[in-house]
């Protein structure tokens, strides 16, 4: 017998539509939807309601089979997916440097294998590359979907067949996600929570599919009138029954949460969280509410919606490779204009595997050849992304003269900076800030305290090396996050919390000096001013104000692999270089330096140590030619040490 879940629901694709338009458009102008991430909640409902129906239904009917339902995800989910790896292979032979290139083979791997999820979140750090130059990045959210239903089907099966409490198993594997997600996201279990694993793991993210299946399987029993077992089912559905709430008011409940949930969150909370219940509950109530409803009626299962739902699949796999190798290529932020066109060619080539590669496709039953052929094509491309990994990226591509520069490993090279206990993420160590002040290496030495973000951080190494015999050399430095007291950092939530237990310390252990140091155009530099009072009232002696460090347009190796690809093998690295560098700093440099000179501290410019009038070092001169920067700003060891051997007494 058929149910009515089986039965083609247009609002599902208006919905589908909603949440796919909310992740373009974060992904390429976040300012205007902040939220916009939260699609990805609305598809994890919408996955659970739709998979958990069909589960029910073909159970109760005896046709269920664990070989058609898995044949069934490979016709949906393979063709498409083989070609957006396949483009993104060829891009990056073409284009990538080895590393990347490497990475992103690693990426395709685990795409095919559905463990996307568990590389990003292994490869998760401060240092890591950032999210937009990972073309593959979005495939996390299908790894976790892929993961459930590994796990769901059995489970589903087993319970229905077994007539075992499968309400039960539904609200016992919500409640215990949920708990997952809110232990992850909070300080509710000390020593537990962890942002990054909560997002990306399918642990604390599995209650939003469940919410969806939840949904099938209270719609299930209500629509069957069958005799036995599911018919006294029904009966424990009574009390969740919406017939005699208004249909219109359920829906409307949940197009606002979502709306909500669009406008006012942001990638700043630590997400999901309780936060994810907003677009969650608003997905249920709309699934709830069915097709009956106005707001599906009329508008979810409009014409235009229904055709982004029914697109929505390719569109979210072609979207975030444009945007990210555009990024790629770019040598600063991609203009509106080249944005508005990636959307556009989004849409076009979204459209395109629907009509000529996914619709074909589901005309084939699933255990078909053409089936087959996709399925066997998109594990060559995994085959394909193993020894993309294996090979390094394949250097050879490259001429020997750049070798040097196309294979530099950015993250290989900043881990000196991560080495330190002291550089720090969040305010809730308190036990390692009293080491980091209290514990000095050298008692017999005053103390120098290295205060800042990251552009603090960077500078340890070597002003750690330059004053080893005069000084017990300290930092307490987080990323994204200045030493200017009571500032909120959009980049560091805890920043204001970390300050103030920070300058407690001090007020305990006073140092005898503090160089403060940040990358002081990302905020309120002129408020630097009472940092420095509060110093100076608790008794530090000297206090030196670091101006901002050089940067460049993108990373400083492929600044001068632009430079260099198409000059003369002979031609020599320059060792100070104008292309790509931000000239808008030199301002910021001169202003700081009268800030400096108002408040009576010691000012130095690391520009006035790295650049001339050629342009800025791009390299120290020495044997090994490394270069000054391992990403658009950031020392490498090496410059640090060249700017600690020019920092003065």
């Amino acid at each position: 017998m058929t149910t009515s879940i089986h039965k083609y629901k247009s609002y599902i694709d208006g919905l589908r539509a909603i949440a796919v338009i909310g992740v373009i458009a974060f992904h390429f102008f976040p300012k205007t939807t902040r939220g916009g991430f939260v699609g990805v909640d609305i598809f994890f409902v919408i996955s659970g309601y739709l998979i958990s129906g069909i589960i029910f239904s073909d159970s109760n009917n005896g046709n269920f089979s664990f070989l058609k339902f898995y044949a069934r995800r490979a016709r949906r989910i393979f063709p498409a997916l083989a070609l957006v790896l396949f483009s993104a292979v060829v891009f990056g032979w073409l284009f990538l440097f080895p590393p990347d290139l490497m990475i992103l083979g690693k990426h395709v791997a685990g795409g095919v294998a559905f463990i996307s999820n568990f590389l990003f979140w292994l490869e998760s750090g401060y240092f890591d590359t950032h999210s937009i130059e990972k073309p593959l990045l979005h495939l996390w959210s299908l790894g976790v979907e892929e993961q459930f239903y590994i796990l769901w089907p059995i489970l589903a099966y087993l319970f229905i067949t077994k007539r075992r409490g499968m309400y039960a198993l539904i609200i016992g594997g919500i409640i215990l996600s949920f708990s997952i997600n809110i232990a992850l996201s909070t300080s509710f279990i000390p020593g537990f929570n962890d942002v990054s694993a909560n997002f990306f793991l399918p642990f604390g993210r599995f209650w939003q599919l469940l919410t969806g299946s939840s949904i099938a399987y209270y719609e299930f029993y209500k629509s069957n009138n069958t005799d036995g077992f599911f018919k006294r089912q029904s009966k424990k559905f009574s009390l969740i029954n919406i017939s005699f709430v208004d249909k219109n008011t359920v829906c409307l409940a949940g197009a606002l949460l979502i709306l909500c949930s669009l406008f006012l969150l942001n990638d700043k909370l630590a997400y999901p969280s309780f936060w994810a219940l907003m677009p969650t509950l608003g997905a249920a109530l709309i699934i709830l509410s069915g097709q009956d409803a106005w707001f599906n009626q009329v508008i979810l299962s409009n014409r235009v919606f229904v055709f982004i739902g029914l697109i929505s699949y390719p569109l979210y796999l072609w979207h975030w490779p444009l945007i990210s190798f555009t990024h790629y290529l770019y040598d600063d932020r991609v203009p509106s204009i080249v944005r508005i066109f990636l959307i556009v060619l989004s849409v076009a080539l979204a459209w395109a595997t629907y009509r000529f590669i996914e619709t074909p496709m589901r005309r084939q039953t699933p255990l078909s050849i053409p089936v087959m052929i996709a399925t066997a094509c998109c594990f060559l491309m995994g085959a394909a992304g193993i020894v993309i990994y294996l090979k390094n990226g394949f250097e050879t591509r490259y001429q020997k003269h750049l070798h040097q520069l196309v294979n530099f490993n950015a993250t290989e090279a900043s881990k000196f900076m991560l080495e330190s206990k002291c550089f720090i993420g969040s305010a809730n160590n308190v036990k390692m800030l009293e080491n980091c002040a209290t514990s000095p290496s050298k008692p017999n030495l005053p103390t120098l305290m290295i205060l800042g973000d990251s552009y603090a951080g960077h500078l340890y190494a070597g002003l750690s090396v330059r004053f080893s015999s005069k000084w017990n050399v300290r930092q307490i430095t987080s990323g994204g996050c200045p030493p200017i007291l009571n500032l909120k950092s959009r980049f560091q939530p805890t920043c204001v919390e970390l300050n103030t237990e920070v300058f407690k310390l001090l007020k305990d252990n006073p140092p005898k000096r503090v160089i403060l140091s940040a990358r002081w155009h990302l905020y309120k530099w002129r408020d630097i001013g009472s940092t420095i009072d509060y110093l100076r009232q608790i008794g530090v002696e000297q206090i030196d104000l670091v101006g901002p460090a050089p940067e460049w347009t993108q990373s400083l190796n492929r600044i001068l692999y632009k430079f260099a690809h198409n000059l003369p093998a002979i031609t020599p690295i320059p060792e100070h270089l104008l292309l790509g560098l931000k000239p808008e700093l030199a301002l910021l440099d001169d202003q700081m330096r009268d800030l400096a000179f108002a408040y009576k501290v010691r000012y130095f410019s690391p520009r006035s140590a790295m650049c001339n009038e050629k342009g800025c070092l791009t390299y120290v001169n020495n044997d090994s030619g490394a270069l000054t920067s391992f990403d658009y700003g950031h020392l490498t060891k090496e410059g640090s040490m060249y700017i600690g051997s020019h920092f003065p007494e």
